[in-house]
C-alpha cells in the first residue's frame, strides 16, 4: 500500500477512505415528468423543418410557448431531448470530404489520349505571358506548346499549333 500511495502521490488515509466507500449505482439518463409533452412539440417543429438545428428549434418553440403564455424551455433541455431521440443534425466541421481519385489518366499506349493545360506568368512590367501545351498521357511527352504576351490564347491559335 505504501508503494502505491507514494507512486500516486496521495495520502494513505484518502486511499483507504475511497476503498471502504460503497460504490454508487450508475445513474440513468435524466428525465423530467413533462418531457414527453415537450418532445411532441419538438417533433411538430422538426417534422415541418427537418434541417433545423436544436438552437433554431429552441427559438421557434420559445416563440410558440411565449405566445401561448407557457414558460419557455432552456436550450440545453431541448438539446438533451433531441439527442436522446436521435433528432440532432450532424455537426458541421467546415471541411469537405476528400474526393477519391479512383480514375486512371494514363493511357495504355502512346497517341491514344492527350491532355492540355495553360498557365499565366505575370511580369514586373505589368504584362502577362500565357503558355499553353498539349501532353500525351502515356509517355508524358509534350507534343506542342506556345506562348503569347498581351492577349488571350484563342482557339484558332491552339488549333494552328497542333496542326503545323
Amino acid at each position: 500500500m505504501k508503494a502505491v500511495v507514494a507512486t500516486l502521490g496521495v495520502a494513505r488515509s484518502n486511499l483507504l477512505e475511497q476503498l471502504r466507500r460503497p460504490k454508487r449505482p450508475q445513474r440513468g439518463t435524466y428525465r423530467r415528468a413533462e418531457d414527453e409533452v415537450v418532445l411532441a412539440e419538438i417533433r411538430a417543429i422538426t417534422d415541418a423543418r427537418p434541417t433545423y438545428c436544436y438552437r433554431r428549434v429552441t427559438a421557434l418553440l420559445s416563440r410558440v410557448r411565449r405566445d401561448a403564455g407557457v414558460p419557455q424551455i432552456n436550450h440545453k433541455r431541448i438539446f438533451r431531448l433531441m439527442r436522446l431521440s436521435s433528432m440532432l443534425l450532424q455537426p458541421h466541421t467546415g471541411r469537405r470530404p476528400i474526393r477519391a481519385h479512383e480514375g486512371s489518366v494514363v493511357a495504355a499506349v502512346s497517341n491514344q489520349r492527350w491532355a492540355s493545360d495553360g498557365l499565366e506568368i505575370p511580369c514586373w512590367n505589368g504584362e502577362v505571358v500565357r503558355i499553353a501545351f498539349a501532353i500525351d498521357t502515356h509517355d508524358r511527352e509534350i507534343m506542342t506548346c506556345f506562348a503569347t504576351h498581351g492577349g488571350d490564347i484563342s482557339g484558332a491559335l491552339k488549333r494552328s499549333s497542333l496542326n503545323p
